[in-house]
């Protein structure tokens, strides 16, 4: 993922849990969060009012690649400045095979986690470096034991409360600096985030008494991280990019779900298609398709199989797309490569066909546009850095894969810098 992409994908996420989060923003800053820029409360000013939030934490994390009763996961301790301190597990591990009534195989499967942020019932404790050097946490949260049967039995779900947790990391690596900077707007409105890392690599040590002996790894870190937000108008959206570097493009995407006779034939079927014109000189124009397909059957036995279709092509072809983003259209017949799976059987087999493809859209709404910047500094490797821009509009539009031919369920057309 480049760092245009990483950066859209993390103001995304932020813009999404403020979004969330925007009736406990107007009554109050969320712990840990400093909220700035609101306007008195009865002015006129208020509802055009910026949002300003930022928030800074610590973070000791240990990712466990196979401990002594089979674990495999991450624990992980947080201490948010001016916030609390709170804790996440998550581990899994394989426990007996069993034998189901069809007499295939299966597995009994056992999970361990916590809620996110668990914090009760505590104390919860992380003393940190602040330059990242060495972490030790002492917690007591609730935990949550899954136990799957396997062979499609019902789930044994155990509540394990007030669990302690002893975590220990020692950073072995140089410290590694990375900022990641992301604008989306619409007319006037826009979202802005800001984020900055300072992270070690190091090994650690995690315990949960009586149910994870202490296990070292050397998959562990520390970070310091500093995140700025800053809305001003409404949420202009969550842009997505269909173009190439330096070129411009268009996707569109359906949903199906059938109800054959009884409950036998074609269940759903999703469709992607995506076209595209590369950038200058050559602008090569290329479209794409692949779909998912997922059928009932009888199996030999009797019994209730499934059979899968996974179709994948793609071909150089003439596309249009307007420069202004209010258009695109392209079609042609593919060869799809089609990978098929038998529930019946256990087997796959691989074919070929051809099948029309097509795309046509109209922009349905306002662009929007998302301009984002990436820099990692790492002692002794100097600094990488990237950025970029890209415009993307909302369409609607049809779309053809074989005999699927309908309205698309999400379609947008882009432009995307070099």
């Amino acid at each position: 993922m480049n760092g245009t992409a990483r950066a859209a994908a993390l103001v995304a996420a932020a813009t999404m849990a403020l979004a969330a989060a925007l009736p406990a923003v107007a009554s109050g800053a969320p712990a840990g969060r400093e909220e700035a820029a609101a306007a008195p409360t009865g002015s006129s000013l208020a509802a055009a009012a910026p949002t300003i939030e930022n928030f800074r934490y610590y973070e000791a994390t240990v990712n466990v690649s196979e401990s002594a009763e089979g674990w495999r996961g991450a624990v992980s301790v947080r201490s948010v400045i001016g916030g609390e301190e709170s804790v996440f597990v998550f581990l899994s591990r394989d426990g007996e095979p069993v034998t189901c009534a069809d007499e295939t195989a299966d597995l009994v499967t056992y999970t361990l986690f916590s809620a996110d942020d668990a914090t009760e019932p505590g104390p919860i404790t992380l003393d940190i470096d602040r330059r990242l050097r060495t972490a030790h946490a002492d917690a007591v949260v609730d935990l949550t034991l899954v136990e799957s049967p396997g062979c499609g039995g019902e789930d044994l779900v155990t509540e394990l409360p007030a669990q302690h947790i002893t975590l220990d990391v020692t950073g072995t690596t140089e410290r590694l600096r990375t900022s990641i900077s992301g604008t989306t707007s619409s007319a006037g409105d826009m979202d802005r985030l800001r984020d900055y890392d300072l992270a070690r690599d190091g090994t650690g040590t995690v315990a949960i008494d009586g149910l994870l002996a202490p296990v070292s790894s050397d998959q562990s870190f520390l970070t310091y991280s500093a995140e700025h937000f800053f809305r001003h108008g409404d949420f202009p959206g969550i842009v997505d990019n269909a173009a190439p570097d330096g070129g411009l493009g268009a996707f569109a995407a359906t949903s199906r779900s059938y109800d054959p006779p009884d409950g036998l034939g074609l269940l759903f079927e999703d469709a992607f298609v995506g076209a595209t014109v590369g950038p200058s000189p050559d602008r090569e124009m290329r479209l794409a398709a692949s779909a998912v397909q997922v059928r009932a059957v009888i199996c030999e036995s009797g019994a209730l199989g499934f059979v899968s279709r996974d179709l994948r092509g793609s071909a150089t072809t003439d596309v249009a797309i307007d420069p202004r983003l209010t258009s695109a259209t392209a079609a042609a017949t593919l060869t799809m490569e089609v990978l098929v799976l038998d529930d019946c059987t256990g087997g796959s087999a691989v074919e070929t066909v051809e099948l029309p493809v097509a795309i046509d859209l109209t922009a349905s709404g306002p662009a929007v546009r998302f301009r984002g910047s990436f820099a990692q500094v790492t002692p002794g490797s100097g600094v990488e850095r990237t950025q970029g821009w890209f415009v993307t509009r909302d369409a609607a539009g049809t779309l053809v894969l074989g005999d699927l031919t309908g309205p698309a369920d999400l379609a947008y057309i882009s432009r995307a810098s070099r």
